[in-house]
Order: C-alpha cells, then structure tokens, then sequence
C-alpha cells in the first residue's frame, strides 16, 4: 500500500497537467478563430472589397455550421441506434407501429388497399359461413326452447379490418410452403341481428365489434402449375381480443356476470372455427386432399408442470397484519386451456399439478401462463402472467426454472416443461411388459391417438323410406370424450373431423365410438376399436371401413387411425441468453420494484442460512435484466456469470459473517462542485421477521455529524422484497477537506404500519469517509450489522471480490 501510494499520485499530477494543456490548446483555438475573422473583416474594408464578400463568407459558415451540426446529429443518432435502436428511434418520431418494433415484420399498406376494395364481397362469404355454419352450431348449444335461433340482419359496415404488419417465415419450413403472421386490427360499425321466439319472436344483436389478434395463412403445397398454391389454410395462433356492444334486448345481458358469460360463448364459437387447432382450409387444385389442409398431423406434444410459486402480491387486505392471496394458475396453448387448483391464504404456493397440450404449429406458438388471486365476491385480481416460445422451447428439449412473471410487481413461477416429438416407430413406443406391474405411473401420456373421422356408409333409417338420420358421432378413450358435428337428414354423412386423444397404455386402451341421431338422440350404432391393433401396423396408420355394431347391416364407419408414440428429444442446458428467448415479452419493464437480482436465486440454491419458508430453492435464476447502468460516469462492477457465482456460493454461503444482507454502494467526490455522491444500488440478503412476509425495504442515509431534516435522504419503497434494486442517487454537499471528519450513517429499513410490533430496522453501516480513497470512484458490497453497527473502513467486500461473499 505504501508504494502504491506515490505511484497513484505521480499518476495524478501527469493527469492535471495533461488536461492543463488540453485546456491551453482549446483557448488557442477559440480566440484564434476569432482574430482569424476579423483580420478578414479589417482586409476586405483595407482593400476597399464590395461588402457581398463579406455577405458570401458568412453565408458560407452558416452553410457549413449547418452541414456539420447535421453530421454530427447523424453521426450521435447512428452510435446512439447501434446501442438501443427501438429507443432511440422511438424517441425521434414517437408512437410507432409493430412493423418498426420489430424487424421482421414488414408493413402492409399496399395488402390494405387491395383488401379495402375486397371488403364488400368477403361481407357476403361471411354471411354464408354464419348462415350455413355458426348458425346450426350454436343452435346445437341453445336449449331446446331455444333452438329456433337464427340470424336476421348482418352487415359488415363500411370500414373493413387494417393489418398492422406482415410477417413472413424464411428458416426452418419446407420448400413447398409458404407461411406468414397477419397482424389483424379491427374496429368497424359492423352490425349483426339475431332472434330467438320463445313466446313471441324476440330481437337482440351486437355492433361496434373490436378484435385484434394475430392471423396466421399458410399456403401449401406450392406446385409447378397454375395458380401454384394447392391450397390455403387460415387461422389464429391464440384467441384474439374480441369486444362488441349489445343492441335490443340483448343490453339486459350487459350486466357483470350475464355480460361475460355471453362473451365466452360468442369466444367459444369462433374458436372452433378459426383457433388452432381449427382452421379455415380452401384447396385451390383439384388434386389437393381438404383433409391435409385442415387436419394436418400435430407438431408435438408439450408435458407442463407448474410446481409452485413465490413472493406473490398480496391482494387480499388484512385487517392485523398484512394479508395474502388465494392464488392459482390458467395455463393456455392455443385453444387448450387448463387451471390449477387454488391454493388458500399463501403468497408461496405449492401445486404439483401436471397438463398435456398438443402443439400443432411451433412457429409462432407460445405457451401462456397467467396466476389470479380467487376472489369469491368480486373478480380475480391478476396476480402476474408470462409467455414462453415454443419454438425455442422446442430447441432446447426441457426447461426446469424459476421464472419472473411480467405485469406485476414481484413474483416467481416454477416451471417444468418437457418437448416430446411424435414418433411412428414401434420401438419408440413405451410398452409395459406387464398389466398389472405398475411401480411408479407416470403422470403423462406415452403416445397420442389421431382419430379422422371420415364418413359413413348404409346408415339404418326410420320406418319410413322418407325419414333420414341427422347422425353425429360420440368418440372417447378412457376419460376423454369428443363428439362430431351433427349431419342434418344423410345416412351416408361425411364429416372428415380430427380429434386426438392422448394414451397411457396402448396395451389394454381402447378407442369407443357410439354413432346417434340427432333428431331422437338414439344410439343407431358402435364400434370399439383397441389400440394394440394398430402397433403391428405399418407406420402403426390404418385406414378402412369398419362395420358398426347394432346398426344396419351393411353400415359402415369409415376412420383413419395413427398411433404416435411420444418421444423425448435430446435436452440442452439453457443458457441466459436461451432464456432471453424463450420469454415473451412486449416491452421490457423500467420498474425497478419489479427487477430480481440473479444473486438471489443463486444464494437460495445454495442454501442460505437466511433461507425461510416462503424462499424456496431454485433451479435457475430468475431472467433479469440487472446490469447496474453507469450513474454520473461511473462504470458498476462487472457481475460474474452464473457459473462462477455458483461456484462461490457453495464454498462460502457458510461463511457469511453478516446476518442482515448487504449492499451495494458506489461513492464519488466531485472537485468541482465540491459535493459528494452516493448511489444506493441494491440491498441483498435482508432479514425476515416473519417467513411467509418479507419486508418493504428503504435506505435512509445521513452524512453526520448533520442529522438534520433537510440533511436526510431516503430511497424509495420496494414492496415485498429482501433482495431490493433502487439505483437512486443522493448528492451531499461538502468540501474535500471535511471528508476525513465526516461519517455516512446509513440504516435499511422496512416500512412498516405504526402499530406494528417488529423492529423496522433492517440492517445498518457506518462509512468513516476518512478512511476511504475517495480520488476515483468506489463502488463496493458493504455488510449490514443490525445489533451494533461499527465504524467500517475497508473490510467491506470489494467490488472485484463481491462474488466471494454472497
């Protein structure tokens, strides 16, 4: 240290000097300019020049001065893109489009045009579609008082819907194939009336209708002939936003409770009609099968675990103490929706609860997890949501983590998901060599079943020749269930439907179908089909007529079926950057309540001793954007990777020689202004009083021996959060001479109500500034003492070393 002293100030005598000089240069330069211009004034008067010269000599700088601060503005703009490019362009020209956000996505004004001039004529295959088939499916639903439903006015409007952008797939599709995302905004005066007679003929409707979603068309396959697309397939990745107004009678329904459930039903049946799995399928060649347009074969299937929760929002209020939330989880996959089982009174709540969606479209595809607090007289409240990508879920095989969840302003989700691949090959397939021999019985699925139900032959009909059967199918496997559409009047109905259903044990499972009419609802006919059939088959398919039971004699079922076995793919470990990925989100969030430093999933892991109840271990980090930003020029310390912090946890968690946390401090003299800067970066580790409440940090810090009001500064609030984020900075004035008999009295505190019982302080640090190096910038990890604070020089952690203590 002694050496080291002379070297730094030899080294800070060479920097005064050098700015020294610069300073010099930059005087010269300034006045030198300006003798250089009025020595040209005094010699244009001298030689008795026209004053225009002076005119064109100034018009020329201002030209100049003007191309340079356009240069230069150019130049700032370019390095500022290369940075933050959706930032810095948004801050030039405001509000964007999708189109700008994300560079994939191309504008579509030119498809607009050509789709406002279509507008009229897709208002009439709309018509139809409603008519021919909306109709008929929501009478099927209606009770039987009200089956006479029908709709008597629809009218598109006259403002048809604007994409927002246009995204077209490059990588990882076939080449014969073209697939691209519409972003689809409308907002029309379209009005739609319906009427159902009950006692006398009664009108409702709805107009004003808003929707906005993400419409996905796939032209398949291309072909070397005219028109060169076989066919097209229309749908929605995920339910869009739909909201309209209710007209007539219907406004009684616009009441909380009526109003949402009719939305759901109206939802409900746009999803079968246009929601992924189904899809609008249009072959545009003969030689193009319609079935291979609108059933394809799924992608894969998706094995979900949602394990547990932590550091939720409270929702609900106490009345004593603080209260807590009734928490559970709706987890969605396009159209297939599943809900966890609420847990009562926890922020930490544990499911084990386990789903199975088939994904039929990786690109594009999330999944969707969103945790409510149940609230038995009012709405639930929303207590955070996440999105994940399938496809790059997809690449890497499984995911086991802890997950923050977005909207909100703290939270965790513990996630388990496992990609499975669809297999037809015999091997592939989990075979049991034994019925009754079952040890451990998987939660999920060991293949899928996809049942096309194609037609029927022969039907048995009335007594009569003239009476026709309306038939519908009922299909099950174990406790799965589907039914057809109803075919009105037709004893040899073609229903060419898809459903699938997943399998445990192929062995022993069979597939049931019991075939009914519509008008009397009787069985007219079933068949049982089992599965361990179709393992001896080629490619375990089998296609072919299949001859009803107590039916007609010659009645026939007409039904392809594939087997797939369920195989998991080779899983790789996910990195940061996979994750960044992997998580969806619109905008990346600027609360800093809500940021979660990668420390703490890391202390947890190792078993910290200041680990309590509602603190659970976890298994990755939660994704974070954390990099401390440079405050008044001053650099933050480089944070180690995940690895190696890792690593120093497991050797020295038990070493912690504090028990209320740390924090994170960088300290800065300024010359100048002769004031000293403090920036409070983050508090790690804090105490709990109560394991299922964690506390609602602050920092207060005085620069003693002031310990007046105006002397005192305070950081903001972090709800619920013993690792706190604030990067908040506190200037104190003072002169450089007084440092060595000032002292920083820093105190964390939790804010807490005033009637209650526990000790608010947290933790607290006196700095002897007289002891610190204050010629650079010190940014450093400091301990907290609860019980006796001492004075505290430099036994803090160093900023190189910050990792070894943690």
């Amino acid at each position: 240290m002694a050496d080291d002293a002379p070297n730094a100030a030899d080294a800070a005598k060479d920097s005064d000097a050098s700015e020294s000089r610069g300073d010099i240069v930059s005087l010269l330069k300034k006045y030198g300019i300006h003798l250089l211009l009025f020595s040209g004034v005094w010699g244009l008067g001298y030689f008795r020049f026209s004053g225009l010269w002076l005119l064109l000599v100034l018009a020329i700088g201002f030209w100049r001065e003007k191309a340079t601060t356009r240069k230069n503005q150019t130049v700032d703009l370019a390095r500022k893109v290369m940075k933050n490019e959706r930032e810095s362009i948004a801050h030039v020209v405001g509000d964007l489009p999708s189109w700008v956000y994300f560079p994939d996505i191309e504008r579509a004004e030119w498809l607009n045009k050509i789709v406002k001039q279509m507008w009229p004529y897709v208002e009439g295959y709309v018509v139809e579609m409603l008519r021919n088939t909306v109709e008929p499916a929501v009478r099927e639903n209606l009770p039987k008082a009200l089956k006479n439903f029908r709709f008597e006015k629809i009218s598109l409007g006259r403002y048809p819907p604007r994409i927002g952008g246009v995204k077209v797939y490059t990588d990882h599709i076939g080449r014969d194939e073209i697939i691209m995302d519409l972003e689809i905004f409308y907002a029309g005066d379209c009005e739609i009336d319906l009427s159902v007679k009950a006692i006398k003929r009664v009108k409702a409707g709805i107009k004003d209708v808003q929707l906005h979603g993400v419409m996905r068309v796939e032209m398949r396959p291309l072909v070397p002939k005219i028109p060169l697309v076989g066919g097209l397939s229309i749908y929605f990745l995920k339910r869009p936003a739909l909201d309209f107004n209710l007209t007539n009678l219907a406004n009684v329904f616009d009441v909380p409770g009526l109003s949402d459930l009719l939305h759901a039903v109206i939802e409900d049946q746009l999803a079968l009609f246009l929601v992924l799995p189904n899809r609008i399928a249009v072959p545009l060649m003969d030689t193009t099968k319609l079935s291979d347009l609108k059933n394809p074969m799924p992608s894969g299937v998706l094995h979900i675990s949602v394990l547990e929760a932590k550091n939720l929002v409270r929702k609900d209020i106490g009345l004593l103490k603080k209260g807590k939330s009734d928490p559970y989880a709706v987890v969605s996959v396009g159209q297939q929706t599943f809900k966890t089982k609420v847990i009562d009174n926890t922020i930490s709540p544990t499911w084990n609860q386990h789903f199975e969606a088939i994904v039929f479209e990786v690109f594009g595809q999330s999944i969707d997890v969103d945790l409510f607090d149940e609230d038995r007289s009012d709405k639930d409240d929303p207590l955070g949501s996440l999105s994940l990508d399938i496809f790059h879920l997809s690449k890497l095989g499984q995911l086991d983590s802890w997950l923050p969840l977005e909207d909100i302003e703290h939270g965790d989700l513990h996630l388990h998901l496992n990609w499975q691949v669809l297999s037809d090959q015999r091997s592939d397939l989990m075979q049991e060599s034994s019925v009754d021999e079952c040890v451990t019985e998987s939660p999920f699925s060991s293949a899928v079943l996809v049942v096309t139900l194609d037609s029927a032959k022969d039907l048995p009909i009335g007594r009569k020749a003239s009476v026709m059967p309306s038939p519908y199918c009922k299909l099950s496997v174990g406790q799965t269930n589907w039914k057809s559409q109803i075919q009105n009047a037709n004893n040899a109905p073609v229903w060419e439907e898809m459903f699938h259903f997943f399998v445990q044990k192929p062995q022993i499972q069979a597939l049931d179908i019991e075939v009914f009419d519509g008008k009397k609802d009787i069985a007219i006919g079933n068949l049982s089909v089992p599965i361990k059939r179709l393992i001896d088959q080629p490619g375990m398919n089998l296609e072919q007529p299949f001859k009803l039971n107590n039916s007609g004699p010659h009645s026939q079922l007409i039904l392809k079926l594939c087997l797939r076995a369920l195989k998991p793919t080779t899983s790789i470990v996910a990195t940061e950057t996979d994750l960044k990925e992997l998580l969806l989100s619109e905008e990346p969030s600027t609360d800093k309540t809500t940021e979660t430093p990668p420390e703490k999933a890391l202390i947890e892991e190792a078993g910290s001793e200041h680990k309590e109840e509602d603190v659970t271990s976890s298994s990755s980090s939660p994704v974070r954007n954390t990099q401390t930003p440079p405050v008044n020029g001053i650099n933050s310390p480089p944070t180690p990777t995940g690895t190696e912090l890792r690593k120093r946890v497991t050797d020295k968690s038990n070493s912690d020689p504090s028990a209320s946390g740390k924090i994170q401090l960088t300290l800065n003299f300024d010359e100048k202004k002769n004031q000293l800067s403090v920036t409070v970066h983050k508090a790690l580790g804090l105490p709990l009083e109560d394991a299922h409440h964690p506390p609602d940090p602050y920092v207060r810090i005085y620069l003693l021996p002031d310990k007046s009001k105006s002397g005192k500064r305070k950081t903001d609030v972090i709800k619920e959060m013993r690792d706190a984020t604030y990067d908040e900075i506190f200037v104190f004035p003072c002169k450089r001479a007084d440092l060595s008999d000032r002292t920083l009295d820093i105190a964390v505190k939790n804010d807490s109500s005033f009637m209650a019982l526990s000790n608010p302080l947290l933790g607290k640090l006196s700095l002897n500034l007289g002891n610190l190096d204050l010629d650079e910038s010190v940014t450093e990890w400091f301990f907290l003492d609860r019980d006796n604070p001492e004075e505290v020089s430099m036994n803090s952690i160093s900023a190189t070393a910050a990792g070894n203590d943690l």
